[in-house]
């Protein structure tokens, strides 16, 4: 039971490492975006997944020449292991505040690949002997 419930979460991480790496090499060709509502959206670009939202009534698409913008003016910066938050405004000229997380597709990868690797105890009991 063990052994099957194994090859289970090995073949469905493998499926989901070749998904992310599918998304990862389309993103430096093509932008996705993904609207859950007017001002939250989630893209695809440039080797990772931004989440943006926005005080505005619809969030505006930014482009990777956009973001590097954002950081340069950001008020609130903050970067740890491939992994950006990013806030920006609100400006007396610009009252819209945003808010950008940007997490690259090598670090989904690699949570994914770890996922049957989960429980260190199972693997010694998986052993054929």
């Amino acid at each position: 039971m063990k052994r099957r419930l194994f090859t289970l979460a090995s073949a469905f991480s493998l499926l989901l490492v070749a998904a992310i790496l599918t998304l990862w090499v389309r993103s430096y060709a093509v932008m996705d975006d993904l609207r859950f509502a007017p001002t939250v959206l989630l893209q695809s670009t440039g080797g990772g997944i931004n989440l943006i939202t926005s005080t505005r009534r619809q969030v505006y698409v930014p482009d990777n020449h956009d973001l590097d913008e954002f950081r340069s003016g950001a008020s609130l910066r903050w970067y740890a292991a491939g992994v950006e938050y990013l806030r920006y405004g609100p400006l007396s000229y610009d009252p819209i505040e945003w808010t950008v997380i940007r997490i690259p597709y090598y670090l989904l990868a690699a949570a994914a690949a770890g996922l049957p690797g989960g429980n260190s105890n199972l693997a010694p009991s998986l052993a054929v002997r």
